[in-house]
């Protein structure tokens, strides 16, 4: 089953590789996603809704800890070349300046400027002008590709909530989310928009109105974003909770690629709430399917079934690719009713192969009372171990 599911996955990899989107794309949008990505109990981590949508591939590095910083030295590209190939966006969330080399930090800017690559800065402690003593950004070679400029040590924090209001409610990153339900941020960092910028997203709270939450610029031949706030943990608040928070961060995704956003709220949502469901029952088919194997039992039609849905989400990928998703998410209805029946079958099997463990475990309990009951019976009862006492000379005094 496994070399069936790695041999799936590979040719829905070219397939995916050959396909021409109607953004004209002919593979998916390549992000190195760098800082913040697993260490959090909160689901609000952008890392996690990006993976599951299918016009993404993410590469993620974590920066935070020491030993995390050096990982950088395995996962970020080893020269200019390798970052052109291998990433469309540079997504940093809340990462520390000096855990880059500065000839990353060159390329990263260069690409922007001269290959069309796309950087997206999230707001923290660690990001832009930095706070509680974290270095700045600013000076750096990513500055220059950023839509504003870092102010040192400006966080807006601890004041309340912070609420996104569009400036212009019709732009492609605004129109298809439904803003009066949002739910606020708790802080973000203060930065000035550069001239040429353009500010999409501002703080609606009566304590500060400078600074945008959220900007976005041409430069050169690519594009820089600027989100203000945190996009997890620490300033991420409410905001994380919003039914619509992975949708918004896909959708920044989309804007810095300069791919059209998809307008289809209700529509679009519903199919990346089925994938991530999806995801989940997938995870939880395989590991019974690893269970009943363990126990004896015969998971071949287990593993024929998600061999089937394996071919199903390709499907429904391609579809997805196209922006087709009416019929991306008849593909997911039918996949996830064949997940839902497969998990049914799945349990019968479990159950029957537990089944003979439940009697095997009611032998030997059985036959350890039995057995302990008839000692106990000889000892105690017929006392086959003891002899009669005789009466002594001195017991017949007594009397």
């Amino acid at each position: 089953m496994r070399y069936h599911s790695i041999f799936l996955i590979l040719i829905f990899s070219i397939l995916l590789s050959c396909n021409v989107n109607g953004n004209n794309r002919t593979s998916p949008i390549q992000i190195l996603y760098l800082g913040d990505c697993f260490f959090y109990s909160s689901g609000a981590v952008p890392f996690l809704p990006l993976k599951e949508e299918p016009a993404f591939r993410v590469s993620a590095v974590p920066t935070w800890s020491l030993e995390l910083m050096r990982s950088t030295r395995h996962y970020m590209p080893r020269t200019y070349q390798d970052h052109l190939v291998k990433n469309d966006v540079v997504f940093v969330s809340d990462a520390v300046v000096h855990v880059f080399r500065s000839e990353m930090l060159q390329w990263f800017a260069r690409g922007v400027i001269e290959e069309g690559k796309s950087f997206i800065m999230v707001g923290g402690l660690g990001s832009f002008g930095g706070g509680s003593g974290i270095p700045s950004w600013g000076g750096s070679p990513i500055e220059e590709v950023l839509p504003c400029n870092c102010i040192d040590q400006e966080i807006f924090q601890g004041l309340g909530a912070v609420f996104p209001i569009p400036v212009d409610p019709e732009h492609e990153f605004c129109a298809p989310l439904p803003w009066e339900g949002c739910t606020p941020f708790e802080g973000f960092n203060v930065v000035d928009t550069k001239q040429g910028a353009v500010d999409i997203l501002m703080p609606g709270t009566p304590y500060i109105t400078r600074g945008p939450l959220l900007a976005f610029w041409k430069t050169g031949t690519g594009t820089g974003v600027a989100h203000t706030p945190d996009l997890t943990y620490a300033w991420v608040g409410a905001f994380g909770d919003w039914e619509y928070y992975g949708d918004y961060c896909a959708n920044l995704i989309y804007m810095a690629a300069q791919i059209m956003v998809p307008q289809d709220t209700n529509l679009v949502h519903a199919a990346r709430t089925a994938m991530q469901d999806f995801s989940q029952e997938r995870a939880l088919l395989i590991a019974m399917t690893e269970f009943i194997d363990r126990f004896g039992a015969n998971p071949k039609v287990i593993e024929e079934g998600i061999s089937d849905i394996i071919e199903m989400k390709a499907e429904a990928d391609i579809h997805y690719l196209n922006q087709e998703f009416v019929s991306a998410l008849e593909k997911l209805g039918g996949m996830r009713t064949r997940a839902r029946e497969l998990g049914e079958e799945a349990t019968e099997l479990k159950n029957a192969a537990l089944m003979w463990v439940f009697i095997a475990e009611w032998f030997m309990v059985t036959a350890t009372l039995m057995i302990t009951g008839y000692v106990l019976w000889a000892l105690m009862v017929r006392r086959r171990l003891y002899r009669d006492i005789k009466v002594t000379r001195l017991g017949n005094h007594s009397h």
